[in-house]
């Protein structure tokens, strides 16, 4: 050990380099001026913000890349998965906040209720049943209150993809049994997955914004199935396996994930409702 060398500040042990190997703090003087600590600042943002930007180009231009690069140890140069998923979902679920619950500008529309039948007449009882018109209570109270009704399922929404990631990734991991592979690893590939689907959702949210109708609808159906291919195409690199095969278990995950998706959706939207009074 070289006992000339410069000692870290931070803990003590002789340098061997820019970084103390010990404790990880880089070398720098004791004493600082104020354009040191702004030229770090700055160097701290852009750093943060090519590695942001770096990662959302590489988590669309090259499905399964970033996961690879992940498991592989090659890490530093990119977001995690987990920081990646929270940054993408959080501007997602922040956009969306601001979309009007309803019609904007013009007469405003009548409410929408569904008459359920079997109304009481003439004394005599109804026939609907109970959960029926506890249901049509809930969906009026909805009607009078779009706004609250879209913030609580928006934060449903969040905190239950959030719980249905490890799903995915159990059937990924179930698809590629013979082949050894942990869990952790399509855990990683459904972080990734998830993020690029919200990246489409702020597409299609922005097709549906645009003036017109018609022109948008051939981009938002390859935008819609994206995410399949998507997951085909990330399978196919990770695991180095055909092509044939990447696509037919994709095929097999998307369609009973879908099905969970929207089972989870449909209990959502009910969740959400206001309590019938």
């Amino acid at each position: 050990m070289d006992e000339t060398a410069k000692p870290c500040l931070n803990c003590g042990t002789p340098l061997q380099g820019a970084f103390c190997h010990h404790c990880g703090q880089k070398d720098q003087p004791r004493r600082v001026h104020m354009g040191h600590l702004l030229g770090e600042l700055l160097g701290e943002l852009l750093n943060y913000d090519r590695k942001v930007l770096s990662s959302f180009w590489l988590l669309v231009r090259r499905p399964g890349f970033l996961a690879t690069e992940y498991l592989e140890g090659r890490r530093v140069r990119h977001l995690s998965p987990l920081r990646l998923y929270v940054v993408i979902s959080f501007v997602t679920f922040f956009l969306f906040s601001f979309l009007p619950a309803g019609r904007q500008g013009g007469p405003s529309p009548k409410p929408v209720v569904v008459e359920i039948q079997g109304e009481t007449q003439a004394g005599k009882p109804s026939s609907t049943p109970g959960w029926a018109r506890a249901l049509q209570s809930r969906a009026r109270r909805a009607q009078a209150d779009p706004d609250h009704f879209k913030q609580v399922f928006l934060t449903n929404l969040s905190r239950a993809l959030f719980l249905l990631m490890p799903l995915l990734a159990l059937l990924l991991h179930l698809l590629h049994l013979r082949r050894s592979t942990l869990f952790m690893e399509h855990m990683v590939l459904s972080l990734h997955y998830h993020a690029f689907s919200f990246l489409v959702l702020l597409a299609l949210m922005g097709l549906a914004l645009l003036p017109g109708e018609d022109w948008g609808t051939w981009p938002g159906m390859v935008l819609f199935f994206s995410p399949p291919l998507y997951l085909a195409v990330a399978l196919q690199r990770m695991h180095q396996r055909g092509w044939v095969r990447s696509f037919l278990k994709a095929a097999v995950a998307s369609t009973v994930y879908g099905l969970a998706l929207a089972t989870a959706l449909l209990g959502l939207l009910y969740l959400s409702l206001p309590a019938a009074v």
